[in-house]
């Protein structure tokens, strides 16, 4: 599986890499059991947003979650939990991917919005 940029490792997205591994080896017969194959979700273009200042990340949204056009994706705050700044979906998407750490300078990389959404 494609794990770049991902800046840690959660137990759920560690499970699906590695299962989806194995239906590749069962789909080209390496291994003897049937495939297990799950609706794949799929964007066609990807909203990234950067941290307006430095800060803590506190997400509003879970990976996977539906989001709309104005949606609050996450804060910045100083270590007492002051907002300093908060960031909204410029469109609507699947909250997609994030950094884990929590501390980000101004510019850094915070999160990203999967648009143009379908299945296979």
């Amino acid at each position: 599986p494609e794990l770049g940029g991902a800046v840690g490792w959660d137990r759920e997205s560690v499970r699906k890499g590695v299962e989806g591994v194995f239906n590749v080896l069962r789909g080209y017969g390496f291994l003897d059991e049937d495939v297990d194959p799950e609706p794949q979700t799929r964007a066609t273009g990807f909203d990234q947003y950067g941290a307006p200042n430095g800060g803590l990340v506190r997400f509003e949204r879970e990976l996977g979650d539906e989001v709309r056009a104005g949606d609050t994706l996450y804060r910045i705050t100083d270590v007492f939990g002051a907002t300093k700044s908060r960031v909204t979906a410029d469109n609507d998407g699947l909250f997609w991917r994030q950094r884990r750490l929590p501390q980000v300078a101004t510019g850094e990389y915070v999160c990203s919005v999967g648009t143009g959404i379908d299945s296979y």
